[in-house]
């Protein structure tokens, strides 16, 4: 058996309750103060609070009058702005009298997505550690945390209880995303805001946080997610796309559900109920489930997979061998290719090991992806895209009663005395799953 290690060049509701003196300022300016940029003007409260607390850079420009809406069943009024929603709540003294809005939190939902589940750490050197949610902020990030808050005390500088006010405990560590843009970037979300690093920038606006007032406004004013209506009994709701996944529940007849994702041409829905808190996928039988959406308008789900061969070779006598073991933090994804053309692909959850058995005789590059949130041909979020630099040869001879073949063994973790270089490669130069 061959071994072929990878050698190195992959670094591979909370509530907050503070008890302090507020002091206002007595230069405080209440009078209406607009801005062009968006047609939209600050006053009374809303602007004392907006000027007082980072103004700009912390909350942008009003997206919308002060209005009232229902914030969680209850009527109150509210205006939106690029970076948050701003609340006022006459029946608390202040500085509580005016309330942020959870949107880090609230976007994430809107996206099926369970911040419980993202990856926990260690506490580190160098960064703060939240207990609370399992999850360090490091570097830029942290430095951007602690530099605004909301003005709780009076007193020049911002305490720890300040910087929690404005943006909340972290939700996640540092990954990578793609956001509106069409851009990749290292995130941080935060119960109240997403920290984005933007590496072109001058230094002191590298950390910018998100529009996120923006988003959910825009998700909020778009038609309701595709529906659909459960016509079966007690139809099951499984982890993944699959029989194979666990059970998480059962939906019951007549149970409407937003159709937040799909799987091989809708043959299963990834769905959330909207009056109970269960998200999962169900089988697209039409006498279980009736889709109210054209399958093309509904965007791949994501999820899990297990680990497994997702793409078999072709030849059913084949007998070349590779095992990979994924010791990284992050599921990855194994392409063989010949001549550029996907020949086998494996998935392997982080901390586990896959043996591809049957890989035909030929001379084949390895490519490698690692990530979470995968939607059938991709990590959405995290990925990262490596080849080895080495090819890997398979061969099998007969001779007389004997038969022999080639064994392959791979980390996708660096390992001491590891022999195998990889190269980083683009994304749109990453072979495809099944193409």
């Amino acid at each position: 058996m061959r071994r072929y290690h990878l050698l190195s060049g992959m670094m591979l509701g909370l509530t907050l309750i503070v008890s302090l003196v507020f002091i206002p300022r007595a230069e405080a300016q209440t009078g209406e103060r607009c801005f062009p940029e968006t047609g939209f003007c600050i006053s009374g409260r809303i602007r004392e609070f907006w000027e007082q607390n980072g103004g700009l850079p912390v909350f942008g420009f009003p997206i919308t009058p002060l209005q009232e809406e229902l914030i969680e069943g209850k009527p109150f009024k509210v205006q939106w702005f690029e970076r948050n929603r701003l609340e006022l709540h006459p029946e608390n003294p202040r500085p509580y009298d005016v309330l942020l809005g959870r949107l880090g939190v609230d976007h994430l939902t809107s996206q099926g997505r369970d911040w419980f589940a993202f990856p926990k750490s260690a506490p580190q050197s160098g960064c703060r550690f939240f207990p609370e949610t399992g999850h360090n902020v490091c570097g830029a990030f942290l430095s951007r945390w602690r530099a605004d808050g909301l003005e709780l005390d009076g007193r020049p500088g911002k305490t720890v209880a300040e910087n929690l006010a404005l943006f909340g405990l972290p939700l996640s560590g540092v990954i990578e995303e793609t956001l509106s843009d069409g851009k990749t970037y290292q995130v941080q979300w935060f119960e109240r805001a997403r920290f984005e690093m933007h590496p072109a920038n001058p230094p002191q606006y590298r950390v910018l946080l998100g529009l996120l007032g923006k988003e959910v406004r825009s998700l909020a004013a778009q038609p309701a997610s595709p529906a659909a209506v459960v016509t079966g009994d007690a139809v099951a709701l499984r982890e993944g796309p699959g029989p194979e996944y666990v059970e998480i529940g059962r939906l019951g007849q007549s149970s409407e559900i937003d159709v937040i994702g799909q799987f091989n041409n809708c043959a299963w829905l990834k769905v959330r109920h909207r009056a109970q808190p269960l998200t999962g996928w169900v089988l697209a039988d039409a006498q279980q489930v009736t889709l109210q959406k054209q399958c093309s308008t509904i965007p791949p789900g994501t999820f899990r997979p297990m680990t497994g061969v997702l793409q078999p070779g072709q030849q059913s006598d084949a007998r070349g061998e590779l095992t990979v073991e994924n010791g990284t933090e992050r599921d990855g994804i194994v392409i063989l290719t010949i001549g550029g053309a996907p020949q086998m692909s494996a998935y392997v959850r982080s901390r586990d090991s896959l043996t591809m058995r049957g890989i035909p005789d030929g001379l084949y590059q390895v490519y490698f992806s690692t990530g979470s949130e995968w939607n059938g041909r991709e990590f959405t979020v995290n990925a990262s895209y490596r080849r080895f630099r080495d090819m890997l040869r398979f061969e099998t001879r007969v001779s007389g009663d004997t038969i022999t073949y080639t064994t392959w063994r791979i980390t996708l973790h660096p390992v001491a005395g590891g022999t195998a270089p990889t190269d980083n490669v683009g994304r749109d130069n990453f072979p495809g799953v099944g193409r």
